[in-house]
């Protein structure tokens, strides 16, 4: 991590594409990281597409990635991960993308320069 800070937050709405895989580190064919990357090879038309919502760029302009856990139980082990951008708390989600709406509170923002040297949240 290049830096690392935890910041309160407006609301903001998380927007782009999800996958959700059993968090299972054993399986190199579905452990969440081969699952990740998967995601960000296709990220082209997700940024290409919240790039475009200028109106309701939020000051994070970042490429970002969001773990949610609101699908794990003891059961499925399910975690979440979406690849996009934070958003205004009031941005109409694209057809195709999914969101996570986040309330007012605390964020812990870490940042990390990527290989073709663009900063990642």
């Amino acid at each position: 991590m290049d830096k690392f800070e935890i910041t309160k937050n407006e609301p903001y709405k998380f927007i782009g594409k999800a996958v959700f895989v059993r968090n299972d580190w054993s399986n190199p064919y579905i452990e969440p990281a081969h699952v990740q990357g998967q995601l960000w090879r296709a990220k082209d038309w997700i940024f290409d597409t919240l790039d475009k919502m200028t109106d309701y760029a939020d000051d994070m302009p970042y490429a970002a990635s969001l773990y949610t856990w609101e699908r794990y139980d003891e059961k499925n082990k399910l975690v979440g991960y979406i690849l996009g951008r934070f958003m205004k708390a009031n941005c109409p989600v694209p057809d195709g993308m999914d969101y996570y709406d986040i309330p007012e509170g605390y964020i812990t923002k870490g940042w990390k320069e990527c290989p073709v040297g663009k900063p990642y949240v």
